[in-house]
């Protein structure tokens, strides 16, 4: 009798122990993933990444005041997104350039100033190429290429098209071997009458440590 008394306390503490430890396991797992996510999260570009360079950007050109050559106070000029090219080793920035292009469009159209062209964004390859589609495209008869701003019952031709670069500055760590990048994206407003730049800035995206 009180050698299954035993037996049976035995097996009672063997569950519970073999139960505690399964917690332990099930617990450690958990926050394996979570640091995991937390780590993968912290290794990509994410959208809140793609809305500050948005609203850096806008800032930037309000600031300079280079809308004000285009259009007076009060009006808004029309402008074309061009492509903006992936320069990193990060081909999943690619996967991401229609959350950055909606962040322009957003940051743009949202200061009233400036009128974004919806028949060519981000479709140029480079500058000169864009810049010549857009010529055709103010050829139209559906366009004022006045682009007077007028009741003229057409829509107003680009002035400007924004095109940009994202390029990568990578450093090593003497000390712990550590990796550190640095995405930066080059823009710049180009005048499609004369081709130059009339506004350019660069602005860091995110500083990722691996």
């Amino acid at each position: 009798m009180k050698t299954t008394k035993n037996t049976q306390w035995k097996a009672a503490i063997l569950c519970t122990v073999t139960m505690a430890s399964a917690m332990i396991l099930l617990s450690g797992c958990a926050a394996t993933n979570r640091v995991t996510r937390a780590h993968s999260e912290e290794r990509n570009v994410t959208g809140d990444n793609w809305v500050q360079f948005a609203n850096e950007m806008v800032t930037s050109m309000l600031q300079n005041r280079v809308l004000d050559r285009y259009a007076p106070a009060g009006k808004s000029v029309t402008i074309a997104i061009g492509d903006f090219n992936n320069l990193t080793t990060r081909l999943g920035l690619n996967d991401q350039k229609n959350i950055m292009y909606n962040e322009i469009k957003r940051a743009l159209v949202n200061t009233q100033r400036i009128t974004v062209n919806r028949e060519l964004v981000g479709t140029g390859g480079n500058r000169d190429s864009l810049i010549s589609s857009l010529k055709t495209l103010s050829a139209s008869e559906d366009y004022d290429s006045a682009t007077t701003g007028g009741l003229t019952g057409r829509a107003q031709a680009p002035r400007l098209v924004l095109y940009g670069e994202i390029i990568q500055q990578r450093h090593f760590s003497d000390a712990d071997g550590k990796e550190t990048n640095d995405f930066f994206c080059n823009c710049e407003l180009i005048d499609v009458e004369t081709r130059g730049a009339v506004w350019s800035e660069q602005f860091r995206i995110k500083k990722v440590t691996e």
